[in-house]
């Protein structure tokens, strides 16, 4: 399940009054462009670029990301041409810092999504600039991130945007489709049924963000439940609801995915979103063409195969889940959920020698589990019994420690 970003920084247009663009800026649309400097970003800059945004976020360096991503003055740049005064301009600076800003959003990123499996995937190009594409994969679920990459003035590489399959857009349209209406409503004197509206429309956005920022799922799921109804039919009031039923509540859950894919069915991040509910419906043919679709957005990703090993799994196919869990290693040696899959297959035959060979190659690689740990499991119940079991302890407590 994907967590969504956008609604951080709506604390910070509270401080934002007497907005008056000269030439409204169209729904959607994305940030105005920010300047590169000197000559466009090479392949492999963007593959570094890829390496370090991955690092730290695997790391949980909110610091590092801040440089690399810059999403304050992503933000700033978002709004930019609202027609905001000097005034205007530093009541929302001032409001955005108050707020946390973009180190609130990193750091809430870095938190659900900084997993392991974490992993930059492949240079590309859009709207004529160099990108990396990277899976995101942690707590908070599975997100496809493509940085556009520019070159600051003082010669490092830097990302202008974000594309978040999970949004099915960049990050500047999720923030100007929810922010002009806002900040349109706060100007001055605006008494109108529609600017309070859209006055209590943002006061429910900024109570649903906080309750998510606490971790309050049960709280953050009531007050989606509590939302007018075409509140609840907006995307992004969506995504923050999604988020906490996938938590709190799994029928409710479910029928908000379903909700979800009847009144977005051509948006790009509908694929993404529909992994779950094909596994919760156990629906094989569906996740395939569900995954392959994803696949023909992000190109091959072996953290897909997995997903499908281990659907596989569950609809009581381990051998062919076996062989696609297998390919995901072959491709990707460094993906651990791939070892786990492949386990979880010879646990459904009761294959414990495969098991414990398994599980030897997860204690060397990835030292993220052992005996004590696999006893504690019900899932290992009967191969905890089996004297391949016993071996595997055994071997476990005789390995050259470090």
């Amino acid at each position: 399940m994907i967590r969504p970003i956008c609604s951080l920084v709506v604390v910070a247009l509270l401080a934002l009054v007497g907005c008056r663009p000269s030439t409204p800026p169209s729904a959607g649309s994305a940030a105005p462009p920010a300047v590169s400097v000197g000559p466009p970003v090479t392949e492999a800059e963007a593959w570094a670029f890829g390496d370090q945004v991955t690092v730290a976020m695997k790391a949980k360096n909110v610091a590092a990301l801040a440089k690399l991503l810059r999403l304050d003055d992503l933000i700033e740049r978002s709004v930019s041409d609202y027609g905001m005064t000097a005034d205007e301009l530093k009541g929302f600076r001032d409001g955005l810092a108050k707020s946390g800003g973009g180190q609130k959003v990193l750091s809430f990123w870095a938190e659900q999504l900084g997993g392991d499996s974490t992993r930059r995937l492949r240079v590309g190009s859009r709207d004529g600039r160099t990108t990396i594409l990277t899976r995101m994969a942690g707590d908070g679920g599975l997100n496809y991130l493509e940085f556009t990459l520019i070159r600051t003035a003082d010669g490092a590489v830097a990302a202008e945007d974000i594309y978040t399959l999970a949004n099915g857009e960049k990050l500047s349209q999720v923030l100007r489709r929810l922010t002009y209406p806002m900040l349109t409503a706060l100007r001055k004197g605006d008494k109108s049924a529609a600017g309070k509206a859209q006055l209590d429309r943002m006061e429910r956005m900024s109570k649903l963000s906080q309750a998510m920022r606490a971790g309050q799922m049960d709280e953050t799921a009531r007050l989606y439940r509590g939302l007018p109804a075409d509140m609840k039919d907006e995307k992004a009031f969506m995504l923050v609801g999604l988020q906490a039923l996938a938590q709190t509540d799994d029928a409710g859950y479910l029928a908000e995915l379903e909700r979800y894919r009847k009144l977005f069915p051509n948006d790009p991040s509908v694929d993404l979103m529909s992994v779950d509910y094909h596994f919760l419906k156990k629906d094989v043919p569906e996740l395939k063409a569900c995954l392959r679709r994803i696949e023909q957005a992000v190109g091959a990703d072996p953290y897909l195969w997995v997903l499908e090993a281990n659907l596989l799994t569950t609809t009581g196919q381990p051998a062919e889940a076996k062989k696609l869990a297998e390919k995901a290693i072959q491709d990707e040696p460094t993906l651990a959920e791939a070892y786990w899959s492949v386990a979880t297959a010879a646990l459904a035959t009761d294959d414990h020698q495969e098991t414990a060979r398994v599980l030897r190659q997860i204690v060397e690689k990835f030292d993220t589990t052992d005996p004590d740990g696999v006893a504690a499991t019900p899932e290992y119940a009967r191969f905890v019994k089996s004297p391949e079991f016993a071996a595997f302890r055994k071997w476990y407590a005789d390995r050259p420690k470090e």
